[in-house]
């Protein structure tokens, strides 16, 4: 029996770019053992470290196992025949196919390609997959990943495979004969469980309330925190799912990896969601905005961003408890999915049994929900408090003095003789000047007159809520929100922009 193919990792001076690197020593098909750069693209590469040494190993012997079955030109990934799927070219497929998305396709691209990306599927044996247990250990021990993310990328790779060796020909996955991975032991498990995290009814209130956080996050956070939905949840929920007359949201889809609606949910079951009654206003809020179309939260940040966006507003609000903001050994730092966890933190400081808040949270089992309750008899403060009323009625303002704006670009000449924006009346409302009171354009102003259209009335809606916030404003409160219409302005044009 032939031995396994071993090949050797060598720090020497890479000949075209005069830089030290790695370099994998194998023997290639001619007979000749030569020493090539490594064609990766990770840092290490170029870091002459032990750790960096043992993952140039694991690489010269994919390499050299590849090139003893003849399926690889010479230190070229991704160049296999057609003939001859490797790992990285079927984990493309696997990943088209809804199996491999999100999370899931970062495991394979970070920490699962580089290593075995290059080896023929029908070549990939036992010992190379050991090969990558073993720098996801190392990876554990340095610190570099937790045992859990291992574990996670582990479970991705060992599904791969057991789908490329038993999953039904017609998805046209199966190209093994048996799986490989079936007796491979998974990284090691340090036993330590990171803490998360969960955030105080107080700590919300001053983020909901900060000003200086633009709208759309603040009413994404609350929404998130109300509901308990998962990201992709909230991110998919639309108007024809959400049932504002009897409180409740049917939770029945989720969005892929390209952001799209797609039916069905992580649990591959639906569940219904009570609306507290102090979302209910901001629903309302929003459908009227919305007009009842498309989807419920708007412009929310983009998975990369959520968050890191969500600490740094966090922080803008003053809520700067060291453990939401820093990871360590035994703690996570604040995540959006902890949103998730505050909700049914908060359910169970409200009285709810743990089969309420699974049947709500959309679990399987109660198991997996006692994991999302944070220590529930820590909370202080009432769970759930009532939202700002301006949080609720700002996107009217927007609205109005948008359109305000609009009309003023597209007359020739307004009321009062100018086509400055600046002369909006709600403009000059939010500046506080002294006629502030007679040039809003608010009943009972008989100066306006109203068109019983559908468009009218809604507009006579808008002002009216306006015009509720805005009677009991102080100049310096209406500047500051005149600042805040200024910095949403900025966001979406630079949003359209970036588009």
């Amino acid at each position: 029996m032939a031995r396994h193919a071993t090949g050797a990792a060598t720090w020497q001076k890479n000949d075209e770019t005069g830089v030290f690197c790695w370099h994998a020593r194998v023997t290639h098909l001619d007979g000749d053992r030569k020493a090539t750069p490594v064609d990766v693209d990770e840092p290490w590469v170029t870091q002459h470290t032990a750790a960096a040494r043992e993952l140039a190993q694991a690489y010269a012997r994919v390499v050299s196992a590849a090139l003893r079955g003849g399926s690889l030109a010479p230190m070229k990934r991704a160049k296999a025949p057609s003939t001859a799927e490797n790992v990285e070219q079927y984990a493309k497929r696997w990943a088209a196919t809804g199996k491999g998305q999100d999370d899931k396709s970062s495991h394979l691209r970070i920490h699962v390609l580089p290593i075995l990306g290059a080896i023929p599927m029908a070549r990939v044996q036992a010992h190379n997959l050991e090969d990558l247990v073993s720098v996801l250990d190392r990876k554990i021990g340095a610190q570099e990943m937790s045992d859990k993310t291992a574990r996670n990328v582990w479970a991705t790779v060992a599904r791969m495979f057991n789908d490329a060796a038993h999953s039904k020909p017609a998805k046209g996955l199966r190209c093994l004969e048996s799986d490989p991975a079936k007796d491979v032991e998974g990284p090691d498990s340090t036993g330590e469980k990171k803490a998360k995290q969960f955030i105080y009814p107080d700590e919300f209130l001053r983020f909901v309330w900060c000003e200086a956080i633009p709208l759309h996050w603040r009413r994404n956070v609350a929404i998130a925190v109300y509901s308990g939905l998962r990201d992709d949840e909230q991110r998919a929920l639309r108007w024809t799912s959400v049932d504002l007359d009897h409180g409740v949201i049917n939770v029945t889809e989720t969005t892929d990896a390209a952001g799209d609606v797609v039916t069905g949910t992580k649990g591959n079951a639906a569940h219904r969601v009570k609306i507290h009654p102090h979302l209910l206003p901001l629903l309302r809020a929003l459908h009227q905005e919305t007009k009842g179309h498309g989807r419920v939260c708007q412009r929310m940040s983009s998975k990369r961003d959520m968050a890191r966006g969500l600490r740094r507003w966090l922080n803008r609000a003053g809520v700067t408890r060291p453990e939401l903001h820093e990871t360590t050994r035994l703690s996570l730092n604040m995540r959006w999915h902890d949103l998730r966890a505050t909700c049914a933190t908060w359910w169970r400081v409200a009285g709810q049994t743990e089969d309420q808040i699974q049947e709500k949270i959309g679990h399987s089992s109660v198991e997996q929900t006692k994991q999302y309750l944070r220590n529930a008899e820590l909370v202080q403060g009432l769970p759930f408090p009532a939202l700002p009323e301006l949080l609720i009625t700002a996107g009217f303002i927007f609205s109005a003095f948008r359109a305000e704006k609009a009309k003023h670009f597209s007359m020739l000449s307004g009321v009062d003789g100018t086509r400055n924006p600046s002369e909006s009346p709600i403009r000059r409302a939010l500046q506080g000047s002294e006629d502030a009171d007679t040039a809003l354009p608010f009943p009972p102003n008989p100066a306006i007159p109203r068109d019983p259209n559908p468009g009218q009335r809604a507009r006579t809606a808008a002002e009216e809520a306006i015009a509720r916030v805005l009677r009991d404003m102080s100049p310096a409160d209406r500047r500051k929100l005149l600042e805040e219409i200024d910095e949403e302005e900025a966001l979406t044009i630079e949003e359209k922009g970036a588009a």
